[in-house]
């Protein structure tokens, strides 16, 4: 029973507390910001080159294994092309991290200006609000977009 009271006070004291909540809706945000759909656009132009690499590399593949190569021969084709490529697929890895961290920090950094000019004690991202709180993605991207010009 002591449980009970217990918790029915601390259920109590939290509706009385002011808490103002906003959200953002970061799929939007990254649909909308700039910077995302400029690196978005790069990566694919990067991955694109690095298909077209991977083909070529293939091609050639293709063209030094003879119908009496050895088995052997075979694998040490095969290694020369993983090495090509890999050193071009870990370029591609690193500059997807590297743009999704900047743009994930900046994506915090205008979510955290824009939460503390309206005084939101908390800000959630859309798919985690039911019901209630204040929407910011139009103030945020806002933010971002205007913060590269």
């Amino acid at each position: 029973m002591r449980k009970l009271l217990v918790f029915g006070l601390i259920v109590f004291s939290w509706g009385f507390s002011a808490t103002a909540i906003g959200y953002v809706d970061t799929l939007e945000v990254l649909q909308s910001y700039n910077k995302a759909i400029a690196a978005q656009a790069d990566l694919v132009q990067k991955q694109q080159d690095v298909q077209e690499f991977f083909a070529l590399k293939q091609k050639e593949y293709e063209s030094y294994v003879q119908p009496d190569s050895t088995e052997q021969e075979i694998f040490q084709i095969k290694k020369e092309l993983e090495n090509a490529v890999e050193p071009k697929r870990q370029e591609l890895l690193e500059l997807n991290k590297k743009l999704s961290n900047e743009i994930e920090e900046d994506i915090l950094v205008a979510t955290e200006t824009i939460s503390k000019q309206l005084k939101l004690d908390i800000v959630l991202d859309k798919k985690s609000v039911l019901v209630g709180g204040m929407d910011i993605t139009t103030l945020v991207v806002d933010k971002l977009n205007n913060k590269n010009k």
